[in-house]
């Protein structure tokens, strides 16, 4: 039998996905109105707002339905060291964003020592997994550079 996972798991992710398009929102709200372009520099998080809420629309549904049919599912995953490896990984994240406001690092470097790093502490520590994380994440970041600077007219630090 294929076993999903429990349903406040998909429901906390969909609350964290809402809380993260209405910081969206409110931040394009507190942009500039446009003057050269219609659509104005507050299009992309509008939209990105709404299409990741759209996304979650069905993951909500899903564990809404699984909990009134009491479909049985996985036990809330929980751990010391779950609790730790999130942890780290979230204080990961707030030094790659210090570290491009701050000056100490480009976008890429930042990036790819990031992901590399996230990817070995959510996945534990083989040094292939380590090599294809960073390799992985130096092309995701040389193309994510690209993109902003050429077409979004955004120079990354």
């Amino acid at each position: 039998m294929n076993r999903k996972p429990h349903p406040a798991t998909d429901l906390a992710f969909c609350l964290l996905i809402v809380v993260i398009a209405t910081l969206l929102l409110v931040g394009a709200a507190s942009l500039p109105a446009p003057k050269y372009d219609p659509l104005g520099s507050a299009a992309v998080p509008r939209t990105l707002a709404v299409l990741i809420l759209l996304a979650a629309v069905p993951i909500a549904a899903s564990a809404v339905l699984r909990m009134v049919r009491g479909t049985e599912s996985l036990p809330l995953p929980w751990s010391p060291a779950a609790a730790l490896r999130g942890t780290v990984v979230f204080a990961a994240l707030v030094v790659f964003i210090l570290a491009m406001a701050w000056g100490w690092a480009t976008f890429w470097v930042a990036g790819t020592v990031y992901v590399a790093v996230s990817a070995v502490l959510i996945g534990g520590f083989d040094w292939r997994r380590f090599a294809v994380s960073a390799v992985g994440a130096a092309i995701l970041c040389s193309l994510l550079a690209v993109v902003f600077s050429r077409y979004f007219f955004v120079n990354l630090p």
